[in-house]
């Protein structure tokens, strides 16, 4: 009888091709949820550190100012208790009609202070909401700007440069805030200010580089949006001193007490018209398409939103009431 023999040696291999290609597959699938989810983190963070910026910018506008409001009352107050003793008119007046005049003076500077801090604080919580937007969004553009070359490059080069020099040079997120008309900082190029007002009042910014990965386009989309801006209503209060003449007669002499108008002092502010303001914030990370290897993975745009807004206080600041700023809204997809 003639005998089968079975070769059993490399069955086992089909069962670790299998397993392989799984673990590379999931390993692919890995990958790209890190890396959506690196997206998602980024413009997150992006949106809450705008929306948090431009908010506490209003916030510290509309304390500056309570703070201006509270000074005003104590010069007030005191300019009031030096006018309500009575005093001899002649002798008097003219010192204290100085003192009133120098008072008024100085209150009226802290109100004009106070009054250009909160119109200027939308100005300055739009750039520092871009500004921070920005810088946290994850913009992953390697590339680097040469003046000798007069080219953007990618790599450190140690035979023209040290690790330093590299550093130092400017990128190409850097060369676009500059062509905006941002100017960067003499001693260190990632930190920006923004000057020019076409700009920042935009509602909408954008920045696109080259994947390092690929060669399409990712882009970096902000938009922001504000409240109704705060407005400091003065409070003018008027200024009376006491005082008294002499008025002699045939028939005796006669006190005769009366209160004298000096002048009108700006006393603080009345009250903030619609003193909450808010600010939103929109981060929109439109990816390329990536070939992992296996197939080709089409990524969709990542948007996260933020509102921060002003909350508390009133025209008294500090120390009685002051303003605070709260994260309200967030939303990404």
């Amino acid at each position: 009888m003639m005998r089968i023999r079975y070769n059993k040696s490399g069955q086992i291999s089909p069962l670790f091709i299998i397993i392989i290609l799984v673990l590379i597959i999931a390993l692919l699938v890995t990958i790209n949820i890190g890396k959506v989810s690196s997206s998602k983190i980024n413009t997150a963070n992006a949106a809450d550190a705008g929306a948090l910026a431009g908010a506490s910018q209003w916030s510290c506008a509309l304390n500056f100012a309570g703070l201006c409001h509270t000074i005003n009352q104590l010069a007030y107050a005191g300019l009031i208790a030096y006018l309500i003793p009575e005093r001899e008119f002649f002798k008097w007046y003219p010192r204290r009609q100085k003192w009133a005049a120098k008072v008024g003076m100085i209150t009226r500077t802290f109100y004009q202070a106070a009054k250009k801090s909160v119109e200027e604080s939308n100005k300055l919580a739009r750039m520092d909401a871009y500004h921070y937007a920005f810088i946290n969004a994850g913009i992953d553009d390697q590339r680097k700007w040469d003046p000798i070359t007069k080219t953007y490059r990618r790599k450190y080069n140690p035979k023209i440069e040290t690790w330093k020099q590299w550093l130092m040079l400017k990128s190409a997120f850097a060369e676009w805030l500059n062509d905006l008309g941002y100017p960067q900082h003499n001693d260190y190029p990632d930190q920006y200010h923004y000057p020019e007002e076409s700009y920042y009042q935009r509602p909408c910014l954008q920045y696109k580089w080259r994947n390092r990965n690929t060669t399409e386009y990712e882009e970096i989309k902000i938009e922001v949006q504000t409240g109704v801006l705060p407005k400091a209503k003065k409070l003018l209060l008027p200024c009376f001193g006491i005082y008294y003449i002499i008025i002699c007669t045939p028939g005796g002499c006669y006190k005769i007490t009366f209160p004298f108008f000096h002048n009108f002092v700006y006393a603080g502010i009345r009250s903030f018209e619609k003193s909450h303001p808010w600010i939103a914030v929109t981060v929109t990370h439109i990816q390329p398409q990536e070939d992992l290897g296996l197939w080709l993975v089409k990524k969709s745009s990542v948007k996260s939103s933020s509102c921060g807004k002003v909350y508390k206080g009133t025209q008294w600041g500090w120390p009685i009431s002051t303003f605070d700023l709260k994260i309200v809204n967030t939303d990404f997809n």
